[in-house]
């Protein structure tokens, strides 16, 4: 997900909606992905800064802004792979260099630089490696020290275009205080992830639509890294069904800010959308009404009725005109 600096929105009648990338963009993505890989075996501290330095002018040029560039890259850079190529376990040189720090600290004071290089030699000869490269291993395993690698296949402009997507929906709802979704398909398969990531939520229903409202990880008592990704990596989920409107109420730099979207934004469906049936004996019950030919109709994607302050999401909804049968398939116990 992209961090709040790089988060980008376009005003709306009430609230803002996020700042997509379009086909026009695949133009200096391409560029992008071209010199990225070009950089591969450098560390990746250097590459994301000579990226954004050497496709500035391109997307000046293009009236790009430069928050889309440096979000772009940071997107590309994580389908990357990165190594630590050291000889020997940066943990395993930290040990040995700060273990002989501290004991000629303890024996002959303030160290000198003649004395710093005194103890790398020193920490180089014990673990049989050379001393012009131990320290460049020490932190070799720190994220911006380590070695771009090249994946397995060049994500397309297209691919690259989606992910950047995502992870800027992902950027707001990270620094969200209260999310509503109003969802109309698949709201049973929705609620199960929701509760499987462990989602402070709660339904209600709001003309036709299922609405989800969920406690975002800004809000009083949630405001925790790890709660803000399960959030993050829930809405995709929300994104491969059909219908769908969020709003979330996000607290940045600026302010507060009220983002809006809806199913025709152009996220990727990351998610396969569930099967007609969770289980051999629905499939069974389905196949047989269908068989049967009468007037009732089955509808497996209904919506959450309201029963007291609880939700309930029916396995089957069966209609005949106006005549509704809620169907709740329970196996033999």
């Amino acid at each position: 997900m992209l961090t709040p600096d790089l988060l980008r929105w376009r005003p709306l009648a009430q609230g803002v909606e996020p700042a997509w990338l379009t086909e026009r963009d695949d133009v200096w993505l391409r560029e992008l992905l071209s010199a990225a890989d070009g950089r591969v075996g450098k560390p990746v501290g250097d590459i994301e800064r000579e990226l954004c330095a050497e496709l500035e002018p391109v997307c000046r040029a293009q009236r790009v802004d430069s928050r889309a560039l440096r979000g772009a890259v940071r997107v590309a850079l994580k389908g990357f792979g990165k190594i630590t190529t050291a000889k020997v376990a940066p943990e395993t040189v930290r040990r040995v260099v700060f273990e002989r720090a501290a004991h000629a600290r303890a024996t002959r004071g303030k160290l000198g630089p003649e004395g710093r290089m005194a103890i790398l030699e020193d920490a180089a000869r014990e673990l049989g490696v050379d001393s012009a490269s131990i320290e460049a291993m020490l932190y070799a395993d720190y994220p911006k020290q380590r070695i771009l690698e090249a994946p397995d296949a060049l994500p397309t402009p297209a691919e690259l275009r989606d992910s950047y997507q995502l992870a800027l929906l992902q950027g707001f709802l990270f620094r969200a205080a209260e999310v509503n979704l109003w969802l109309r398909s698949h709201v049973r398969a929705v609620a199960r992830f929701a509760k499987l990531s462990r989602l402070l939520c709660s339904f209600t229903l709001d003309h036709g639509a299922t609405r989800m409202e969920l406690s975002g990880p800004l809000a009083i008592f949630h405001a925790t890294l790890k709660y803000g990704r399960a959030l993050a990596t829930f809405i995709p989920t929300v994104a491969s069904t059909s219908g769908w409107q969020l709003e979330a109420k996000c607290v940045l730099s600026d302010g507060p800010l009220l983002v809006s979207t809806n199913s025709t934004a152009p996220l990727p469906r990351t998610h396969a959308l569930p099967r007609d049936t969770d289980s051999k004996l629905e499939a069974r019950l389905a196949r047989d009404l269908r068989r049967a030919r009468s007037a009732w109709t089955l509808r497996r994607e209904a919506a959450a009725f309201q029963i007291g302050p609880h939700a309930f999401f029916p396995d089957f909804v069966l209609e005949r005109g106006a005549d509704r049968v809620i169907v709740e398939v329970v196996g033999y116990w």
